[in-house]
């Protein structure tokens, strides 16, 4: 896939949906995507992490900017420390599982 930009920004992505997609990236791998936008859906810390551990190392090789902000269910400011606190984890958690090395951005 030449696909280097993915905007799936409010298009009501859940966890369930955002599982779905790792499959698909894990299985037809997307060597040249460098952003993928997730915005304004409905993801929650316990789904992004199950949307990385499907990734394989060589799943987003390319992934620079991964942008998750306004997540639904978040907007309360305790709720919403706690999701990005679990994305750094993750973030540090997939580098060391040699998963998107490329990723230092997220917004």
């Amino acid at each position: 896939s030449h696909l280097r930009c993915l905007n799936l920004f409010e298009c009501g992505i859940d966890d369930l949906r955002l599982g779905r997609l790792g499959e698909i990236f894990c299985a037809d791998r997307c060597p040249q995507l460098e952003e993928l936008s997730l915005e304004l859906n409905e993801i929650t810390a316990e789904g992004f992490s199950a949307f990385v551990d499907v990734l394989s190392p060589d799943s987003l090789p390319k992934l620079r900017v991964l942008k998750l902000s306004g997540q639904r269910g978040l907007e309360e400011r305790e709720h919403s420390k706690a999701f990005w606190a679990s994305v750094k984890a993750l973030q540090k958690r997939a580098r060391s599982n040699g998963k998107l090395p490329c990723w230092p951005s997220i917004k």
